[in-house]
């Protein structure tokens, strides 16, 4: 018996969907063998949705069953080579030479999952805009700002997007942190990672990323303030716990410090940058909070400046005696504590067992504790304690305020004096120096000047007459 009409284009619509199935599977078949090198790029720059930054890629390749793996919501093994991406003001943010990933792309809402990331030789940079307000490498990934499409007189609210970096394996990363009073370079990075960018709820955006257990090889640098005034303390090697932004403060960089190596000085601490992120409101307010400690810190003071730029005194160390391990070969150590919004910040400083030198000559062993703060300057030294290199001692105390008016004081308890001259000037002028001298005035003007003195000098049996001279003037 003939078939019937409906049977036979049900038959043909069988064979129509079977063979555009057969169609569909080889493609996705060859998809890989297909598109890689430059036509993977060429497909993968075309998809990239418009950012008002720019992000390329010059080829790379796919793994088997990328298509189906991906329609269904399946990880697909990826390889992209020279991945650039710029911020708005031209700077590149991100690139790596080679990267290996697994790539997850979920819809209703958009998410894109990269997991087991390995970008190889690879740089980030994470700084403030000079032109822009924001962080670059996050501009860099926003759309182009669009009037919104109003119906019914509301807004229709943007695309909801998530892009999430899970389990990074970073080896060979340089990363920079370049951001108003402060930046961090960091070398040949070793560490883990992670990434998340929610633009989910439109209210309350949410952008975070975790690096840790850093061993920068490599070495890097910190700056401290800007421009002409920017001092740069480098470091040899760095191991840091962790540099995050996270849930909880979203707005504030944290960055956790092992240990950084210049030369002989090992700094360690924590410090929280805040108000560097700024993309939801309220931010928290431009801040910073460190808690830092410097053991044997004469090498990281002398790269500071300390002795040259910073005035002639200077931070020695003491030369290392062999066979001497831990805490028996420290010279000293040094103590900071800042907190604060940038225009009023306070400061402490305490310091150990420090060898002071004024123009290369020892002065003695030191013990301060100081505070400072901005907005008015107010500084004061609490206690500085000088051991004198042949004996004795000497304590300077004083306090410098914003209109640059001085008061202060030097007392000096059975100073030898000998010990700060030069050879041939200790036999005339050693001694044993007691007394105080006062200071007080306005720097600005000139008018800083000795208030009072009271010093008496011994000295040695045998020196030449007057054995005692005694100077007293101002006050009683």
């Amino acid at each position: 018996m003939p078939s019937s009409r409906p049977s036979r284009i049900v038959r043909s619509a069988g064979l129509i969907l079977a063979a555009l199935l057969a169609v569909g599977l080889a493609a996705a078949a060859l998809l890989p063998t297909v598109m890689q090198g430059p036509r993977l790029a060429w497909m993968v720059n075309g998809l990239l949705p418009r950012t008002i930054g720019q992000i390329s890629v010059g080829g790379g390749r796919l793994g088997s069953g990328a298509l189906l793996s991906l329609l269904v919501g399946h990880a697909v093994p990826v390889e992209i080579d020279d991945l650039r991406v710029v911020d708005p003001e031209g700077t590149v943010v991100l690139s790596a030479v080679h990267l290996t990933a697994r790539i997850e792309i979920h819809r209703n809402p958009t998410e894109i999952i990269i997991r087991d990331l390995r970008p190889g030789r690879s740089t980030w940079r994470l700084g403030r805009m000079k032109h822009h307000r924001g962080l670059g490498f996050l501009a860099a990934f926003q759309a182009p700002f669009r009037p919104g499409r109003v119906v019914r007189g509301v807004a229709r609210p943007p695309t909801p997007f998530r892009f999430q970096i899970t389990n990074a394996d970073l080896d060979g990363l340089d990363a920079a942190f370049d951001f108003p009073v402060w930046g961090l370079d960091l070398a040949n990075i070793k560490a883990t990672g992670s990434l998340l960018a929610d633009l989910r709820d439109a209210a309350h955006h949410t952008f975070g990323f975790d690096v840790h257990d850093i061993d920068a090889r490599g070495g890097g640098a910190l700056r401290i303030l800007d421009d002409a005034r920017a001092a740069r303390l480098p470091f040899e090697r760095a191991q840091i716990e962790k540099v995050a932004i996270t849930p909880d403060r979203p707005d504030d960089l944290q960055l956790f410090v092992t240990s950084a190596t210049t030369g002989r000085s090992v700094l360690s601490g924590e410090a929280i940058f805040g108000g560097v992120v700024g993309i939801r409101a309220p931010q928290s307010p431009p801040g910073l909070t460190v808690n830092a400690n410097w053991a044997n810190p004469a090498e990281a003071l002398a790269a500071l400046g300390v002795g040259k730029r910073l005035g002639p005194v200077s931070v020695i160390g003491q030369p290392r005696q062999p066979g001497q391990h831990g805490k028996d070969d420290q010279d000293g150590q040094l103590g900071l504590r800042v907190a604060g919004p940038y225009e009023h910040l306070t400061a402490t400083a305490t310091a150990r067992d420090l060898d002071l030198a004024y123009g290369g000559r020892a002065l003695g062993r030191a013990q301060l504790e100081a505070t400072a703060s901005l907005g008015p300057l107010q500084a004061d030294i609490r206690r500085l304690e000088l051991v004198a290199p042949g004996g004795g001692r000497i304590d300077v105390r004083g306090s410098l305020t914003g209109a640059m008016d001085l008061t202060g004081a030097v007392s000096f308890r059975q100073v030898s004096t000998g010990a700060f001259l030069p050879p041939y000037l200790r036999q005339a002028g050693a001694g044993i120096l007691d007394g105080e001298i006062q200071l007080q005035g306005g720097l600005t003007s000139g008018a800083a000047a000795i208030s009072r003195i009271d010093l008496t000098w011994a000295r040695p049996a045998g020196a030449p007459a007057p054995r005692v001279i005694r100077l007293r003037s101002g006050g009683s």
